[in-house]
């Protein structure tokens, strides 16, 4: 296998075909794996400067076999590698590889080129499972674990039909009470579940999921608007050029008459369907529509004969109605220089802190916090004192 790095746009652009072609090949993979992913990534959140792109590809006898995609970022004295990544929602870290190589050796034989050709100080992998091929490789190097989750994973093969699948997933109970939701929200009008399938319909659909999506994290006092700034709508929206050789977004929109009540957001990926959020108008939500679209959802990747449904990172109780199968992901620092393990040292010391601190009880973390902010607006009291010199309720 002969190994190369790609660190212009235009070379980047030119690997659409084979690239596409070697995701064909392999029956899983993460939808930040490939192409319309990276290429999409590097135009909206890097290509103003503020990462070098270094996407390392390998071929065997001429034909693609293998794909890395990575930024590097210059940190003042050191360098930082990162998979390519758009947004913040479910980056797995892993190479692409041929099912036809030696997996374990095409990964070695990468992962060493990278370290020699990439010359970052530090890597900061993020959400490697612990099934990837990656993990195996940099459990063999120097690395600090930095975070620690579980993705969970329902097996959809083995099953003759959808309902086998379903009866046996769920209680009775559950599925009285899903058919109960189901015939109350028909009472309000026809139910349409409808695809998105081009451009302009994606960015009518991105701005419904934008708003509502920023409502949930009001009432649940969680910040999610970060998460659909506007080179992340940009993105989205690109996905469904159609130009593009391959589709990997999966957005369906869940309609009573012709109001919009929930939308959900996915990926294809080979034989895999990686979920990666479902939101709902709030004014529905007695009505359970974002469990009705899911399920829908659910039902197509089986009716389709999909392998498996990815739930993505995080144990939550709607993943858990479905199944209990996990697979551990972890966050891993490799360095690669003096430079690099100082730098690794710094951060998972305060990772070891932080980990301390939320282990505390309750009423001992609510104290710590509390005198923080003291101090902070003491601080702050001693710069701007007031007329009365006292600081007002609001400075506590």
């Amino acid at each position: 296998m002969d190994l190369s790095l790609v660190k212009t746009v235009q070379g980047l652009s030119e690997l659409e075909t084979e690239w596409s072609a070697l995701c064909d090949r392999c029956d899983r993979y993460h939808y930040n794996q490939t192409f319309p992913y990276a290429f999409g990534a590097w135009k909206e959140f890097y290509q103003n400067g503020s990462g070098e792109l270094a996407v390392v590809v390998g071929r065997d006898q001429g034909r693609l076999v293998l794909v890395f995609p990575m930024v590097v970022f210059h940190r003042l004295f050191w360098r930082l590698g990162k998979i390519l990544s758009a947004g913040p929602y479910n980056n797995y870290t892993d190479l692409l590889i041929d099912p036809s190589l030696d997996q374990l050796d095409s990964a070695k034989k990468a992962w060493s080129y990278i370290k020699k050709v990439v010359s970052a100080d530090l890597f900061d992998l993020g959400y490697v499972s612990d099934d990837s091929i990656l993990v195996q490789v940099i459990k063999q190097s120097n690395y600090k674990v930095v975070a620690g989750n579980d993705v969970l994973r329902m097996p959809l093969c083995g099953h003759p039909d959808w309902d086998s699948l379903y009866n046996q997933t769920h209680s009775s109970r559950f599925r009285r009470e899903r058919r109960r939701c189901y015939r109350r929200l028909a009472e309000k009008g026809d139910i349409e579940i409808v695809q998105v399938h081009t451009e302009s319909e994606m960015a009518q659909a991105f701005d419904w999921i934008a708003k509502h999506k920023s409502d949930w994290g009001v009432r649940h006092g969680k910040v999610v608007n970060y998460a659909f700034s506007p080179n992340f709508r940009q993105w989205s929206i690109g996905l469904f050029d159609p130009g593009l050789a391959q589709k990997i977004l999966f957005v369906r929109l869940l309609k009573v008459g012709d109001r919009i009540v929930a939308a959900s957001y996915s990926a294809i990926c080979g034989k895999v369907m990686q979920l990666i959020f479902v939101t709902y108008d709030h004014d529905w939500k007695q009505y359970g529509p974002g469990n009705i679209l899911e399920e829908a959802d659910y039902k197509w990747a089986f009716d389709k004969g999909f392998h498996e449904l990815d739930f993505g990172p995080g144990i939550q109780g709607y993943k858990l109605a479905w199944t209990d199968k996990s697979v551990p992901i972890k966050g891993y620092l490799v360095p690669d220089s003096l430079v690099g393990r100082c730098i690794s040292f710094y951060k998972t010391f305060f990772v070891f802190l932080r980990t301390i601190f939320y282990r505390l009880p309750y009423f001992v973390r609510s104290a710590i916090t509390k005198q923080l902010s003291k101090g902070q607006a003491v601080e702050k009291g001693s710069q701007l004192p007031s007329k009365t010199g006292t600081r007002s309720s609001n400075e506590e």
